[in-house]
């Protein structure tokens, strides 16, 4: 037997377009966070800084949950934020404890602002003409953002491309 496992943002979908609006709002979030107006020039200064880090030196910038390093957090705008957060939240003595941070960044700022990219997907090409391929066999999407929220996506893709 068979089985075909997709992983979807960033896969179907062009995570790097797709993630503009939930990166300018987890920035506008931040900024009033740490007390500064929205699209405040030091914590866009900051955000800059860290993208040309993490691109310069990926394996020296983890994602991090919780405290500890779990993924790489240079493969999509969701994940590069972490570290952005984290470098604008230093820079500003706000949320120094770990747990908070991570239940923010993870839980709140994540899905508030995931959820800013979902009336606007945008699939790759021919992802549509790939999971009609798949129908009949046993394929499985897995994701670590909201199952609903790619399960509205799997759904756009459908009226998009019948028969997904």
């Amino acid at each position: 037997m068979t089985i075909l496992v997709l992983d979807f943002d960033g896969t179907m979908t062009d995570a790097e377009a797709e993630g503009r609006p939930f990166r300018d709002g987890y920035l506008e979030d931040l900024c009033a966070l740490v007390g500064r107006p929205a699209g405040d020039a030091k914590v866009l200064e900051i955000a800059e800084e860290v993208e040309a880090a993490l691109a310069r030196a990926p394996e020296a910038h983890p994602f991090l949950w919780m405290g500890r390093a779990v993924a790489p957090a240079t493969v999509d705008p969701y994940l590069r934020m972490v570290p952005i957060a984290h470098r604008i939240l230093d820079a500003f003595d706000a949320l120094p404890g770990a747990s908070d941070r991570g239940r923010l960044l993870g839980n709140v700022l994540y899905k508030y602002n995931y959820a800013k990219t979902l009336g606007h997907p945008v699939f790759r090409a021919g992802a549509g003409d790939v999971l009609r391929a798949l129908a009949g066999t046993q394929s499985w999407i897995v994701t670590n953002s909201d199952t609903h929220a790619v399960a509205a996506k799997v759904a756009a893709l459908d009226r998009e491309a019948p028969g997904v």
